[in-house]
């Protein structure tokens, strides 16, 4: 009782006082719990679950806040959507099926899905699987978003792919680096088409089952999926894309996660040789902002170091797993919530692996609650204003009333152009905007930031209808 008195006590100083530094020239994981479970409250983080590991062995799991509205708690057993993380082990399967010699890397995609096409025949026939491992196929980013917008969930994996045969590529491949989930769903897709198997079979029997890790079949205890609006988690039903699962969607602990990231670093247990593991983590393209892309990993500034990474966002969820080799470090997070505004929880990943790698103190962040203060106060403050000028609109009829306008440039100054201004916000949310980006934005932005697509929904709205007002009144006090 005496040590879970300490804990207690140093969780709320660090609570209490956030520029405690907790530093250690080993791991204290007590310390580290505390630190965390301090962060995940300061930033609205529902249920978040952590593993650590060192030099091939998993050294530290834990589990903090509730994984849904019953209250049960996160624990490292906990399964959560890890999102785009599953890219990993997409890659990981592809390299297995490369070492059974039933996959040659430098091979068009159509050597294995012969029905894969584009638009254009002739360049879905120049894209290798190459390609679609280092994200430089020519697919577009954008064009990946397709499964989260379009009946999502209610499409088999090659169903999804056959829509495709539409679509043009942004590049040529093996050109320019461009991050789309139709890449690893290619991949998942041939390694169904190779193997036999579904790709959620092939995984749960080829890679979770040999490294010990359960989650992935298991939906019962699932943590729920969140959304912040304003700051505060809500609990959202969100679609499951089984579509998606190379891409996005596998499910794992933070125990399984571990796991997985010890045999990273180990190669143990062999389920792919010491030299295909390299390639997983060796074989990159630069990517942009001081990063690479290698086979379903990042390599590239993560806190103080370099390291081996890759974040994870599917509606409600939001996972980040980083190796740094230096040191022999290893972290994964997962949390069920998420939005654009902030990651915390990746915040918290960078402070682990830096705190590990070189005992940088851990000082818990206020960052999430101050950016969520600052950007309410500034909706409520346009908000206010917004209502204000509704209130106040009749005196600009009496104005006109008083003064009418004389000539072409009094029309236009005091009539036209005050009724035509209050229509741009509601053209460039609904039309411009979404036009040029070539696919319903708004539908995808309000998947991971509803709030902010809301309002500016609803002042899109009040915007329309401060322009009709201004129509009408100007109508009464013109009239002959």
């Amino acid at each position: 009782m005496k040590g879970f008195g300490n804990l207690f006590l140093l969780a709320l100083l660090i609570i209490v006082s956030p520029n405690i530094s907790v530093q250690a020239a080993s791991p204290d994981f007590a310390a580290i719990d505390a630190y965390v479970a301090a962060q995940a409250e300061a930033a609205n983080i529902p249920g978040l679950a952590i593993g650590i590991v060192r030099d091939g062995e998993v050294v530290h799991t834990a589990g903090f806040g509730v994984a849904g509205p019953s209250g049960a708690p996160v624990t490292p057993g906990t399964p959560f959507v890890i999102g785009s993380v599953s890219k990993g082990f997409t890659a990981l399967a592809i390299m297995q099926l490369v070492e059974q010699g039933k996959i040659d890397l430098d091979a068009p995609v159509q050597t294995y899905l012969p029905w894969f096409t584009l638009a254009d025949p002739q360049a879905a026939s120049q894209i290798t699987l190459r390609h679609l491992l280092n994200q430089n196929s020519g697919l577009g980013y954008n064009d990946g978003t397709r499964p989260m917008w379009d009946r999502p969930g209610e499409f088999t994996l090659e169903a999804r792919l056959r829509q495709l045969s539409d679509l043009s590529l942004r590049r040529a491949p093996g050109t320019d680096f461009e991050y789309s989930n139709f890449n690893y769903m290619l991949l998942g897709a041939v390694v169904e088409a190779v193997s036999g198997q579904t790709y959620g079979e092939y995984v749960a029997d080829h890679i979770f089952a040999p490294l010990g890790m359960s989650a992935a079949a298991q939906a019962a205890g699932l943590a729920a999926p969140h959304r912040w609006w304003f700051g505060f988690p809500a609990s959202v039903d969100a679609p499951y894309l089984a579509d998606a699962l190379p891409a996005g969607f596998l499910i794992a602990s933070a125990e399984d996660m571990a796991r997985y990231l010890s045999f990273q670093q180990s190669g143990s247990p062999a389920v792919l040789s010491p030299e295909s593991l390299a390639a997983l983590h060796e074989s990159c393209i630069p990517s942009g902002g001081g990063n690479e892309y290698c086979f379903g990993w990042v390599r590239g500034p993560f806190g103080g170091r370099t390291a081996l990474y890759h974040e994870g966002a599917a509606e409600g969820y939001y996972s980040v797993v980083a190796l740094d080799p230096a040191s022999g470090w290893g972290v994964v997070v997962l949390s069920n919530v998420n939005g654009m505004i902030a990651a915390p929880a990746k915040d918290i990943a960078v402070a682990l692996l830096d705190h590990l790698a070189d005992g940088t103190p851990l000082t818990v962040s206020r960052r999430f609650g101050l950016t969520y203060a600052v950007v309410d106060a500034v909706l409520l403050a346009l908000t206010g204003l917004m209502v204000f000028s509704l209130v106040r609109l009749p005196r600009w009829g009496e104005k006109l009333r008083a003064g009418r306008p004389r000539g072409v440039g009094g029309w236009t100054g005091k009539v036209v152009l005050p009724i035509l201004s209050e229509f741009i916000l509601p053209y460039v949310a609904w039309v411009f905007l979404p036009q040029g980006a070539g696919f319903p934005m708004w539908k995808v932005f309000f998947v991971f930031q509803p709030d902010l697509v809301a309002w500016l929904f609803l002042m899109a709205g009040l915007f329309v209808l401060r322009g009709l007002l201004r129509a009408g009144l100007a109508f009464a006090a013109l009239k002959p």
